[in-house]
């Protein structure tokens, strides 16, 4: 079975279990710190969504220029969202602007993205709500991050 059959046969089955069990036998097993902040909420009603993670960190400031053989990070993460991912967003603490929007949402769930977990903000969150992209975030508001903060890494381990 490859690595990808693997993925979607145990996120399957994640699907099945309370997030409450799955939070429990992390703690038992001395994982504690491997369940979401309770300062983090759903953007709308819950939906449950598993998948492999595609870590993605940032931090304040301008963005950085694109490099000479390649994307700047913003639009290279594009390529890097599959089907069933889950991406999670690491915002080094920045609680002024957004994160994504609705757009890179649309772009997102365009690809199958299967939820955006972030400890940041985002904004647009009755467009992610309608377009069915599950979000959990810190917060919602209107302001954009340009010129605040900026994608830096992608596949942060």
């Amino acid at each position: 079975m490859d690595a990808l059959a693997i993925d979607a046969t145990l996120c399957a089955r994640f699907m099945r279990l309370p997030t409450a069990v799955v939070s429990d036998v992390l703690s038992a097993m001395g994982f504690s710190d491997q369940v979401l902040s309770a300062r983090l909420r759903w953007v709308g009603a819950p939906q449950s969504f598993a998948g492999p993670a595609l870590c993605l960190k940032g931090s304040e400031g301008q963005e950085p220029p694109a490099p000479e053989q390649g994307s700047r990070p913003v639009y290279a993460m594009d390529r890097r969202v599959t089907e069933g991912c889950v991406a999670v967003i690491a915002t080094g603490g920045h609680k002024i602007g957004a994160v994504i929007g609705g757009n890179i949402g649309l772009s997102w769930r365009r690809c199958l993205c299967a939820g955006v977990v972030t400890d940041g903000g985002i904004r647009d969150g009755q467009e992610c709500i309608e377009m069915g992209l599950p979000v959990i975030a810190a917060f919602v508001g209107p302001m954009s991050n340009k010129g605040l903060w900026a994608f830096r890494e992608i596949d942060v381990r």
